[in-house]
């Protein structure tokens, strides 16, 4: 027996539900992509439209999904060196949530893209042995009760330093301050986000060093934030991660977790390889991150400068 859920007794509310996939493709067609070389035209903006009409034409689709009248579907897209991360949010005001339309939208939007590069994935047999969607799911569900949540979150981020103090180490046997590109990059990107970098240092990869600087680095109160680059992998002379850790009042678990889901969408298995963790001491916070520039670049931007002033409030609390 088919039934179709009874939705009558429910209350209308505000519905959001955001989805999530991605495309895997050669690099060669990320590339083109990027130039606009698409014979079809550019993917992204026609995948935007194709999970709009997807989202809206849920019920035809899935047969026991309720008709809803949809308020607001959007997609956005982030370009890897491989891949095509879509993120689709559907809003309604409904009695029923909105995560199939947002499932659907961007199942949609990832075929979109396939069907638009096709010609340049196929072998020479005509088939896809690379290309592929994956890791399709739901990655977010509120309603009004819900996003209560939300709301707070936003007024603690109202309520976080905008711009701290922040010091930077090098752990590096072979570079110098003029060589340091990558804390040359960190400086660059946290500086244009409105922060100040007030301590530099380059290191060799030794214990007592490391705890001596950042003894030193501690007693100067007006830095809020660490930022270490290098000695996070699995060598000998990789201490970082031994030297800190146990120094941490309390380990921001997450930040690893997220760290290694970017990184994996950047250069695959080998993520893993970096121990890269952050944590509070003494109220200030401290992230170490491997010594590779791109890698620093990706975590800087996406997870370190977005959320630092809502860490140190929490940190200062």
């Amino acid at each position: 027996m088919v039934n179709m859920v009874d939705i009558s007794d429910k209350k209308i509310s505000k519905r959001k539900a955001t989805a999530v996939g991605k495309i895997i493709l050669k690099r060669t067609t990320i590339e083109k992509i990027k130039s606009g070389e698409i014979v079809k035209g550019d993917p992204l903006p026609i995948a935007e439209v194709a999970a709009i009409n997807a989202a809206k034409q849920t019920q035809l689709f899935i047969p026991l999904c309720h008709q809803i009248q949809l308020e607001k579907v959007k997609t956005e897209f982030e370009i890897g060196e491989q891949s095509i991360i879509a993120k689709t949010s559907v809003t309604a005001t409904a009695k029923t949530g909105v995560e199939m339309e947002a499932l659907v939208g961007v199942t949609c939007a990832l075929n979109t893209i396939w069907d638009m590069v096709k010609y340049l994935e196929k072998d020479e047999k005509g088939q896809y042995p690379t290309t592929k969607i994956a890791e399709i799911r739901v990655l977010e569900k509120i309603s009004d009760e819900e996003s209560l949540f939300k709301d707070t979150s936003k007024e603690h981020k109202k309520q976080a330093p905008i711009s701290t103090n922040i010091a930077i180490i090098t752990l590096s046997d072979t570079r110098t301050i003029s060589q340091d590109d990558t804390g040359d990059l960190i400086q660059q990107i946290a500086e244009s986000y409105g922060h100040r970098v007030l301590i530099r240092k380059v290191i060799p990869d030794d214990k007592k060093l490391l705890m001596e600087t950042i003894d030193e680095i501690m007693i100067n109160k007006k830095i809020q934030v660490i930022i270490t680059n290098g000695g996070t992998g699995l060598s000998k002379q990789d201490i970082t991660i031994e030297t800190l850790k146990p120094r941490f009042d309390k380990e921001i678990i997450g930040f690893n977790a997220l760290f290694m889901s970017l990184g994996h969408e950047q250069v695959g298995p080998a993520t893993m390889l970096s121990r890269a963790t952050a944590g509070l001491i003494k109220g200030r916070a401290i992230f170490c991150l491997p010594g590779s520039t791109k890698a620093c670049k990706l975590v800087v931007e996406k997870l370190i400068m977005p959320e630092i002033g809502h860490i140190l409030k929490h940190a200062g609390d």
